[in-house]
């Protein structure tokens, strides 16, 4: 467990080299996502870092996928030549960060700005942190050995709380992260691979061409991903009598945990009739990407299957 030791103090710097986090560019398949960016205020305030004090900034993805890069500016104070390991972590239902992380990586020391320069460090996350659109995450920074109590500092703004989306967070010592005592937005930008992969069907209940089914049975479909509760319903999901537009009364759910939609039919299936399933194209995952059976035909593939009652 660390002891944190976490000290804030006013900076006076002659040259600051922040500008470049408002203009960051993001690798070819990444997209600008959360950040607070310095908005020409001057950085006067440092939250230490050393590798029994974590800092942390909370945020709010933008966008669904990966978090791949992130960056924020650091200031050398005591000329230390350690390493920086950045994370990406979780926050619990309060909005306070968590101790889970959800990817890490490490800045090298040749990275970070020398005595008494200030400068932007890069973290990349390979794969990275899936993130999806709107909910909350913390972006988390120590360093790999244990420099002077005031040697690097994590760059911000000592504002009314207003300046940057997100709060500003130390860890305890005793594996809880707590806000700081006074109001401080810490600088950072970053960056999301999209999800761009259509969801499909992967399994499904009755298995295809099945022809024992049971007439109480329900119909199953499981998803590649997680999907869009909003987008599983009765016109995305449905149930027909073979070579009929007839569509069966039913009632369809969705399971977040597995992935899986499910469909309660209002009546017993008649026996030794034959049915066919169908998850149409309109039915999206949380990234919005409409569902396609066969990626390899050109267009969107809606998934359906047939399985027959039993006599």
């Amino acid at each position: 467990m660390r002891r944190v030791v976490l000290l804030l103090a006013t900076i006076s710097l002659a040259v600051l080299l922040v500008s470049g986090l408002a203009l960051a560019q993001p690798a070819p398949d990444e997209v600008p996502d959360a950040a607070c960016p310095t908005n020409g205020q001057t950085p006067n305030q440092v939250a230490f870092l050393r590798n029994s004090a974590i800092v942390a900034q909370t945020f709010t993805a933008q966008h669904t996928g990966l978090l791949t890069s992130a960056q924020v500016p650091i200031e050398n104070t005591e000329n230390e030549t350690t390493s920086i390991v950045m994370e990406i972590n979780t926050v619990d239902s309060s909005g306070t960060p968590t101790e889970v992380v959800l990817a890490s990586t490490i800045i090298p020391a040749s990275e970070v700005p020398p005595h008494p320069q200030s400068g932007v460090v890069t973290g990349h996350f390979s794969p990275g942190a899936p993130v999806e659109a709107g909910q909350e995450y913390a972006l988390a920074l120590h360093t790999t050995t244990e420099p002077q109590a005031n040697g690097l500092g994590w760059l911000g703004f000592r504002s009314d709380g207003t300046l940057c989306p997100g709060v500003a967070y130390r860890n305890s010592g005793f594996g809880v992260f707590l806000p700081f005592a006074i109001n401080l937005d810490l600088f950072f930008s970053t960056f999301v691979t999209p999800d761009t992969t259509p969801p499909k069907v992967i399994s499904t209940v009755p298995k295809a061409n099945a022809n024992e089914v049971a007439p109480t049975a329900n119909v199953r479909a499981t998803f590649s991903e997680e999907m869009d509760s909003n987008t599983i319903n009765d016109t995305t999901f449905q149930l027909f009598e073979k070579g009929t537009t007839n569509q069966i009364d039913a009632t369809v759910s969705y399971n977040a945990n597995t992935d899986t939609a499910k469909l309660d039919p209002t009546n017993n299936l008649s026996k030794g009739v034959a049915y066919k399933a169908v998850v149409t194209t309109w039915a999206k995952d949380v990234a919005g990407n409409r569902l396609d059976q066969d990626s390899s035909t050109s267009g969107l593939q809606q998934m359906r299957w047939f399985f027959r009652v039993d006599d």
